[in-house]
């Protein structure tokens, strides 16, 4: 993700300036609920195989091909592009539905260590624990 995030500051003027995106990185965001283990690969293709238990083909020829910088995209890089953001999403939606994150409520005992994320499966902004007084 991050180098992905690299390349497009580079190649985008607008993004250059820019020093924090809105993003979730999902291998992060299943690690984080027990679904996949820090040693286990976090590729997209690894990810859905994992967590929806399917296939998501990912043709080299087609991932390094040099067209993806023309304007309309090919039919073929816009249905895998397509591919690549429904897996993301339904990744996202099942891995929230198979572990979601506990939240703190009245009842939740002091002591408790807790985590406070920018949004949902987010970042980590701070960590603590809930106060005895």
């Amino acid at each position: 993700m991050k180098g992905d995030l690299t390349r497009l500051k580079k190649q985008f003027n607008q993004l250059a300036g820019q020093s924090s995106f809105n993003i979730i990185d999902l291998k992060d965001y299943v690690l984080r609920r027990g679904i996949l283990q820090r040693k286990e690969s976090g590729s997209l293709e690894a990810l859905v195989e994992k967590v929806l238990g399917l296939y998501l083909p990912k043709d080299n020829a087609i991932r390094k091909n040099e067209q993806w910088e023309v304007i309309p995209l090919a039919p073929e890089l816009l249905h895998y592009a397509a591919l690549d953001v429904f897996a993301s999403h339904l990744i996202f939606e099942r891995a929230t539905n198979i572990a979601p994150f506990d939240q703190v409520t009245l009842q939740t005992p002091p002591g408790t260590k807790v985590a406070l994320l920018i949004q949902d499966g987010g970042n980590v902004a701070a960590y603590g624990h809930i106060s005895k007084t």
